[in-house]
């Protein structure tokens, strides 16, 4: 017989009885942690939805001010206000198809200055802090004006 190998039933006992309390302990150790990330990103979520959900029914109440029957500067200014809020709580397609709408209006894309491209760049870096990731580039943000009209 091998000395190789020789089953010790004290070494059994001991280790049948450790390794669950070790692993008994690490859980209820992190299991609260596991629980607050839970929590935390849960809330997140839910703000995230009621601030998008306040921005849309903003637009959606003052997008009457746009119609050529009903047109009133001050539901417009309302609508561009929360337009400009939902670069934080919008999905990326439905910032792009609010600026196809934008300008299928008659607004227009400023020329780009200095100012406007590092504050375009400051706005998709906090969507990337706040999601990850975004296929949006700085030109996707608009900070829309009014067709000139000529007199």
């Amino acid at each position: 017989m091998s000395d190789a190998f020789q089953f010790d039933p004290y070494l059994f006992i001991v280790a049948s009885i450790i390794v669950p309390l070790v692993v008994a302990l690490a859980a209820s150790v992190l299991a609260p942690y596991f629980a607050e990330l839970w929590k935390i990103k849960k809330e997140r979520e839910k703000t995230k939805w009621t601030q998008m959900h306040e921005r849309f029914f903003t637009m959606l109440t003052n997008l009457p001010g746009f119609f050529a029957l009903t047109q009133d500067e001050k539901k417009k200014e309302k609508f561009l206000e929360a337009y400009f809020h939902i670069f934080l709580y919008a999905p990326d397609d439905t910032i792009k198809k609010f600026n196809e709408a934008l300008m299928s209006m008659g607004y227009q894309k400023p020329s780009p200055t200095v100012p406007d491209i590092a504050m375009q760049e400051a706005i998709l870096a906090m969507r990337r802090a706040l999601y990850g990731d975004t296929t949006l580039k700085s030109n996707d943000i608009l900070f829309p004006v009014p067709a000139k009209t000529s007199s």
